[in-house]
């Protein structure tokens, strides 16, 4: 039961991020900007992915855990976007380029059409070159919410993916017991650079977690 559903709900999570990321980059090269239909539909593909994936392991309880997994990821996503509204990012970055960049996405800059001119943004030159990927989904989130802060979730989501996703490689694998898997998982997913970013709008603690995840995925196939 630990291994199948600490992938189920990992992946499915994982999958709300890659939706958003998706959806937003064809409406980009559609000439359509981040709008808020881009999360709902992230949201309704996210919990197909999650039915689908509960019918592969849990084929006998389909309903009973689809549901569970549905109130774990529910309350997971607000429970961490509540702690993330609480603080405030004063990080350097943070203040300079990033919230600069989701605040330009929400605001209809289209990045696959329109480069930024000096006289739009301070950070032009960062903003048009940098990787868009976390900007793009927490633009995306805050479309709904209305709260820059809240679009932070994602650095402690990526944390419990990361963790969930690592708990049950090192389970399938069939070399340690509950105990030191759930120690093992914990120690790599609270690693220092995404637990001292995490209430940031920096990113590295992002990679370091989704570099976690890869070498779990990775192992597993």
């Amino acid at each position: 039961m630990l291994v199948p559903f600490g992938l189920a709900a990992g992946s499915t999570l994982l999958s709300f991020m890659f939706f958003m990321l998706i959806f937003s980059s064809l409406g980009f090269m559609a000439g359509i900007p981040i709008i808020r239909a881009t999360v709902y539909l992230s949201l309704i593909c996210t919990f197909i992915y999650g039915l689908m994936v509960t019918k592969f392991y849990f084929k006998p309880k389909t309903k009973e855990i689809f549901i569970k997994l549905c109130i774990v990821i529910t309350f997971l996503i607000l429970s961490f976007m509540y702690i993330s509204g609480l603080f405030y990012d004063i990080s350097y970055d943070g203040q300079v380029y990033h919230q600069e960049a989701v605040n330009q996405l929400v605001h209809h800059w289209n990045p696959f059409q329109e480069y930024l001119s000096k006289e739009k943004s301070h950070s032009a030159a960062l903003l048009n070159h940098y990787a868009k990927g976390p900007w793009i989904y927490e633009a995306a989130l805050y479309t709904v919410t209305g709260q820059m802060e809240q679009s932070k979730v994602f650095n402690f989501l990526l944390i419990i993916i990361s963790f969930l996703l690592t708990l049950s490689t090192m389970k399938q694998c069939g070399r340690f017991s509950d105990k030191q898997a759930i120690f093992f998982s914990m120690l790599m997913a609270l690693n220092p650079v995404s637990i001292y970013q995490s209430l940031s709008f920096y990113i590295d603690g992002q990679m370091a977690s989704l570099l976690l995840c890869l070498v779990a995925l990775s192992y597993r196939l």
